[in-house]
């Protein structure tokens, strides 16, 4: 189990998904130690921030090291609702050109 940090005060023990700070430890990743954020709430309203970090990784092979792009957490928030748009109808250009161009009732008996 990764040791926490204990860190009082907003924003994280204040927010509304609050979360708290581990350790990270990894040796084959530089840096090797890095903090992260660990959601406390377990609501499905709660989402983690990320943050993307260029970290050095060593091949446990070769030990050589090469650079990649990792993910994060940095903080949790509230996830972001997005309203479902009302669907649109599309007209019929071919019923609207007959529409516009043709009297109807000459076709009626």
């Amino acid at each position: 189990m990764e040791p926490e940090i204990d860190i009082q005060g907003p924003p994280e023990s204040s927010a509304l998904c609050p979360w708290t700070y581990q350790l990270q430890v990894d040796e084959n990743r530089s840096p090797s130690v890095l903090v992260v954020a660990r959601c406390l709430s377990a609501s499905d309203q709660c989402e983690t921030v990320n943050a993307v970090v260029e970290v050095d990784r060593r091949n446990s092979t070769t030990g050589q090291l090469y650079q990649v792009t990792e993910r994060f957490a940095v903080a949790c928030r509230r996830k972001l609702t997005r309203p479902t748009p009302e669907p649109t109808s599309v007209a019929d250009p071919v019923s609207q050109y007959n529409d516009e161009h043709y009297n109807h009732d000459d076709y009626s008996q």
